[in-house]
């Protein structure tokens, strides 16, 4: 995933927090492993992917 996004490991977690942030996904806790966490994307998460995916096809294809 992290090379999909081009990005490094240090810089997931603050991708994430971000993403918590503006309320685009929701982290919740592994309930076997606590050292995990389970991103579960919100309606607004949803919302925003569907607004930017055919934009984002576009410029690749541009390219």
């Amino acid at each position: 995933m992290r090379e999909k996004i081009l990005s490094s490991v240090g810089t997931i977690p603050v991708i994430v927090n971000n993403l918590v942030g503006r309320g685009y996904v929701e982290r919740l806790a592994d309930q076997k492993d606590k050292r995990l966490c389970i991103l579960h994307l919100t309606e607004e998460g949803r919302s925003v992917i569907q607004q930017a995916a055919p934009k984002n096809r576009e410029m690749i294809r541009e390219k």
